[in-house]
């Protein structure tokens, strides 16, 4: 007897609202200079709640300044 692999079955939620959070900070804490945004997302996923699939997308931001640790 083979056993089949375990999966979970790919959803798609095409009509699910989006929330896209931004951070709040403008300037960098160490020198102060203005921050860049990053071109991936930090974080993204679908959530599932009782009012129904949610899109969940975060940004990053970096220091532009090359001096900067």
């Amino acid at each position: 007897m083979s056993s089949q692999q375990r999966h979970r079955p790919h959803r798609s939620f095409p009509d699910a609202p989006r929330i896209i959070l931004e951070p709040e900070l403008e300037k960098c804490i160490h020198c102060g200079e203005p921050l860049a945004r990053r071109v991936p997302w930090h974080m993204r996923k679908t959530m599932q709640t009782l009012d129904g699939p949610l899109f969940i997308a975060g940004r990053s931001r970096e220091c532009a300044s090359d001096q900067c640790s």
